[in-house]
Formats: C-alpha cells, structure tokens, sequence
C-alpha cells in the first residue's frame, strides 16, 4: 500500500517515459517484492522496459496511472479514485467543526439548532448564521459543558457560537483556522491558562482572550484554593505572552501558576475579557 507521495512518484517515472534512479528505501523495497528494476549498490534503476511494468503493476492493484490533486481531497475521494481512502490530503473533519450556540437558537436551512447542544457542522454552515462573536475553546470537556458555565456565558456575547478548537484524533483544526479566517466578526479564545494559553504565538487571529479574573486568581492562590500544575508551567516557561495580559503573566510568573480549563469550569471561575488590538 503505497502513500499519497509514493503513488505520486511511481506515475510520475511513468509519465516521463524515462530511466530513474533512486535510493529511497521504499522503492528499494519494492523492487525486490515485485522484481520491477535492477538494484545496485542499494540503490534502484527503472529502465525504459521496467516503466511497462510499473504500469501494469498499478492497473492490476487498481491504482490509476494518473490522479489530480482533486482525487485526494478527502477520504471518500480517495477511495473512489486510488482505491485507498487513506492516500488523502486532509484530515476527515478538515471543513468541519464541533460547535454549540450558549444563548440563542439559531436557524440553518429552516431547521432549528437548539443552543446548549454541540453540533457537526461545516465550516460554510456556521458562517451562513448571523451571529456577532465566535468564541474558540481549546479543551474538549469545557467545550461540551460550556452551557453549564455561568461566568463563561456572562462574558460572551448573545449572538455567540462556540467552538472547539479541534485536537489530534478528534476535529482537525484545520476547519477552525479556515473558520478564524474567514469569519470577520468578534473573535475570542478561551484556553487553559499557563504561558501557552496566553502567548503571543499563535493566538494572533483573536481580538480578545478569556482569562480568569486576577483579583479571584489571588484570593484563590492565597487561601490554598487554587489547583496547579507546576510541571506544566516550566515545560511553557520560554513563551512570550502577549503585552495586553501582563499582569497576568507577572502573577503567573511570580507564584509558577499552570491552570487548566477544566479546574476553571469546575469552580465556575471568573472570567475577564482582555482585548489584543
């Protein structure tokens, strides 16, 4: 089974009609399961003769002699035109997000999309709803509760819609960036708070940033209520946060403070808004 550069490069010797020779491991490897070419001194040599055998090679295991770029676009796709759903450019939930609306219902092709509940969608479905502000969560578990988190709800914008930022394995978040991109309204993140989750890196898309409220921070640090993670504060500990959330990078700084998302939830943290621009 062949990926989608390796399929590429067998009908590209095939296309030019010309000899080849290369040292790639994987094409060594299948000159000596198929017999196709001549190895020397680990290194492979397609000859005008052996191009006939690689075509007939791909025709019998039904891969095409040639593919477009469009081919490849998703899994199904794939399937449809390499045979092989996993020779794909982009992850199965590339356009697609997790969104879910806190304050309103709002309506898709006249079908009522009741707020609190999270909802596949599209990346061209949530920009054809009128809303004011889209606010990016980056956990999962506060993304499914954020219903059920006043202080989150209290400092977002009514016509908002929330989203989760996407993750390795569940929503690429290649649909949130292309979803930031393109939607020209508010835009909020709201993630852990450690020096990652306000850094100036990455996070140049949003106009303001959710943290939580410096005055509870310290209560809660000076009564021995506040959950940290120390390990996690020193691994981040080089990154550049942004100007506008000094004081609370100083306050983070001074007492090594990493605080996930989920223990803000769990306490129905306060929040403040803190805009980039």
């Amino acid at each position: 089974m062949f990926n989608q550069q390796q399929l590429k490069t067998l009908q590209n010797i095939i296309a030019k009609r010309i000899s080849y020779k290369s040292k790639a491991k994987w094409l060594v490897k299948f000159s000596t399961d198929t017999g196709i070419g001549l190895i020397k001194s680990g290194m492979v040599s397609f000859g005008i003769k052996d191009i006939k055998g690689l075509e007939s090679y791909l025709l019998a295991n039904d891969y095409p002699i040639e593919s477009n770029l469009s081919d490849f676009s998703d899994r199904i796709e794939s399937s449809k035109s390499v045979g092989n759903e996993k020779i794909t450019n982009n992850p199965v939930t590339h356009d697609r997000v997790l969104a879910l609306f806190p304050e309103k219902d709002f309506f898709l092709d006249g079908e009522i999309m009741p707020k609190g509940r999270a909802m596949d969608m599209t990346v061209a479905e949530v920009l054809s709803l009128d809303f004011k502000s889209l606010v990016i969560v980056e956990n999962l578990a506060v993304f499914l509760n954020a219903y059920h988190y006043p202080n989150l709800l209290s400092v977002v914008h009514r016509d908002s819609i929330i989203v989760f930022r996407g993750m390795a394995g569940c929503y690429s978040t290649k649909g949130t960036v292309k979803l930031l991109n393109d939607f020209t309204g508010e835009k909020v993140g709201f993630f852990d708070f450690d020096p990652a989750g306000i850094s100036a890196l990455g996070h140049k898309q949003f106009d303001s940033i959710l943290v939580p409220c410096i005055q509870e921070l310290s209560l809660a640090f000076d009564q021995n209520r506040l959950v940290s993670d120390p390990s996690k504060f020193f691994s981040q500990a080089n990154v550049n946060v942004h100007v506008y959330l000094n004081n609370h990078a100083d306050f983070m700084e001074k007492n090594r403070l990493a605080v996930s998302q989920e223990f803000m939830i769990a306490k129905d943290f306060k929040l403040q808004k803190v805009k980039l621009d």
